[in-house]
Formats: structure tokens, sequence, C-alpha cells
């Protein structure tokens, strides 16, 4: 599979250099947090001729779409290369634990830390879907345990924003989306996600721009020191 699309992209990019052809279509994996904020401005890099195909997933979970080959190129928390693929470390997006006032004064008025577990396991939270994962690793961070704790799931950006503010649990927030209205549950503390751009190992002009593309708009992410 991985090998008929990496021979079908260069017989089209071979095409349009003669002036000719059908577009070029990429698929990539990107979590929704890096496509609704760093990421965005790739699209605008796009060469003409090129449809990209965005599969919004988790970055726990991206990888897999990338050995399946349904993908050519992922955001993803992986940093081995994945078969036939490269990798590069793109940076880190920091997140902050995110509650509404009113959500703090029900359900957390002592904030994470402070409260003790048993009532941080009553607090709902609010999660991606199913596979998200960032709020229990915010949890492990701060009591260096599991603490599990039921949660609603909101799949959408604006949706789960929306969720938080309404009150209906707390979440995990990244630094670039806009926190007006809410406040940290644990201030001071945060969770750093390492993040990594993987794609297929073939000589495509396509693919070369699109990664460029990628690694400019990543300069926004934190760096190791």
């Amino acid at each position: 599979m991985r090998l008929a699309a990496q021979i079908g992209t260069l017989e089209r990019e071979a095409l349009q250099e003669m002036g000719g052809g059908v577009p070029i279509r990429v698929a990539i994996a990107v979590n929704a947090d890096s496509f609704g904020t760093w990421m965005g401005s790739v699209v605008s890099q796009i060469p003409d001729g090129v449809l990209i195909d965005i599969r919004i997933e988790d970055q726990d979970h991206s990888a897999e779409l990338l050995r399946a080959g349904v993908v050519m190129a992922a955001v993803t928390t992986e940093p081995r290369p994945i078969a036939g693929c490269r990798s590069e470390s793109l940076g880190a997006m920091r997140y902050f634990g995110m509650a509404s006032p009113e959500y703090v004064e029900r359900h957390l008025p002592d904030g994470l830390l402070d409260s003790g577990i048993d009532k941080v396991r009553q607090a709902p939270l609010i999660r991606w879907d199913r596979r998200d994962a960032l709020q229990d690793q915010f949890l492990r961070k701060l009591f260096r345990r599991d603490v599990v704790v039921a949660g609603h799931c909101v799949p959408t950006t604006v949706g789960f924003t929306a969720a938080l503010r309404a009150g209906l649990g707390w979440g995990m927030m990244p630094e670039q989306l806009d926190r007006e209205g809410l406040v940290e549950l644990a201030p001071g503390r945060h969770l750093d996600v390492p993040l990594y751009w993987q794609h297929w190992k073939f000589e495509s002009s396509t693919l070369s721009a699109i990664t460029s593309a990628v690694r400019e708009a990543a300069t926004v992410l934190r760096r190791s020191r």
C-alpha cells in the first residue's frame, strides 16, 4: 500500500513538472490542538496542485495511521522512526489544567493539589475522546500515581473550550489557545507534550515542501534547554 502510494505520488509529480497530470493527494495525521494552533499556518503554504487530507487523531495514536500506510506523515509523540519513515523533533506543546470559576467553586475550591485525591476523583473532567490521556497524565504528574476520574467526551476544539467555560468539567488546554474566563487548577504547574514529525522516507518534492512548512510553523513550540 505504501509503495504503491509512493510510486503514484512520484508519477504525479513528474506529470505536473511537464505541465499536466492530476492533483497530488497527501494524507496527514495531526492532533486537533496542533492543527487548531501552530500547524494551521501550514495549509497556506501547500504547493499548487496538491490536495491535503487531514486526519484528526490523538498525538499518542497518530503513528498507528502511519504504520498502516493510511497517511504519509504524522504529528506524533512517538520519537523513534517508524519503519520506512524519518522522524524529527518539533518541540513541545505546553498544557495547563483549566476550569471555569463556577466549576472550581463547586468541585475543587482548593484546586487540584490541595483538595485531596478523593475530591479530585469525584470532580468530572473533559476529554477530547476516550483515547485522550492528557488529563490522566497531568494528574499522574501532580500526585505521582494514577488517579481514575470519570469524564465527558467533547471531540471538537470549539466544543471542548465551550464545555470548560460552561462548567461541565475541567480539562487540559494548550497555552496557544485563548483561556480568558478560565482559571488554572494548579497554578504554576503544567504538562509539556513533546511532538515529532514523522513522514515516509522517499524523495518527494511535495512531501519535502510540506515538511519545510511544518518545520517553520513549529518554531513557536517550546524547545528543550
